[in-house]
């Protein structure tokens, strides 16, 4: 199961934009980093089970709409959730 999200900043009430978060130089180790009310917030990969259920949810939405006539479904693409939400959750549905 994955930890929680947690901040990476020392200083927690430092805020980002959107520019100012593509700019950062995050390493690369795996961990997710996701913009979210302008915090820095990073959580660890999921595991095995949360990985084999996200690979489910995606085939079955496959299945029902094969042709992406309702929408796509992405994963791990990150996206504007909400006016202050940038994230990149491991499995959405979009209608664009």
């Amino acid at each position: 199961m994955a930890q929680p999200a947690t901040i990476v900043e020392k200083d927690s009430k430092r805020l980002y934009t959107l520019e100012e978060f593509e700019e950062l130089d995050l390493p690369h180790n795996g961990n997710k980093y996701e913009l979210i009310d302008g915090a820095l917030k990073v959580t660890p990969p999921a595991g095995f089970e949360h990985g084999k259920i996200g690979a489910k949810i995606v085939k079955r939405i496959n299945l029902f709409d094969p042709d992406d006539k309702l929408g796509l479904v992405l994963e791990a693409t990150r996206f504007q959730v909400a006016p202050r939400l940038w994230s990149g959750p491991g499995c959405s549905f979009y209608q664009g």
